[in-house]
């Protein structure tokens, strides 16, 4: 299963006209008894001069998969960031903890959407920079609003 996910991440990168280049800075599988885990972290540059950096760990047991940690990041071409998805637990005030959207800036840190969530990076790099801004966690959505944890963004 792990092997088919990170296929289907490959090919939808291969084929995105949004993607540059694809530089694999690390990609394993770690096969126990027990489980499997995917540890992957993918540099992509897109075509319009930014690029985004997907990092996941990915766990399969028992015929199921769990993303356990992940990191996406998306900057422009100037090195600005424009948002990134991550789980790391050092927003506890957020509803959606620890799972938050940095909108444009560090500081600023939102909630996700909640119809966003379905875990995965696969269908990031899309055609056009408008489905870009509304990916989350692998598909496409037309909603593009969060909900701020907090008055400062």
């Amino acid at each position: 299963m792990v092997e088919e996910y990170l296929h289907q991440i490959e090919v939808l990168l291969s084929t995105s006209p949004a993607v540059r280049d694809v530089e694999i800075v690390r990609r394993f599988v770690r096969d126990t008894d027990l489980e499997k885990v995917l540890n992957y972290r993918y540099r992509i540059m897109l075509a319009d001069g930014g690029f985004i950096e997907i990092t996941e760990r990915v766990l399969e047991v028992h015929g199921t998969l769990e993303m356990t940690k992940y990191r996406h990041h998306w900057q422009d071409g100037n090195g600005v960031l424009i948002k990134r998805w991550d789980n790391a637990p050092h927003h506890p005030t957020i509803d959606t903890f620890p799972h938050h959207l940095h909108d444009g800036a560090e500081d600023c840190v939102v909630q996700p959407p909640s119809d966003h969530w379905i875990g995965g990076a696969a269908a990031y790099p899309c055609r056009s920079r408008s489905a870009r801004e509304s990916w989350r966690w692998g598909r496409l959505t037309s909603a593009r609003t969060v909900t701020p944890a907090s008055g400062y963004c």
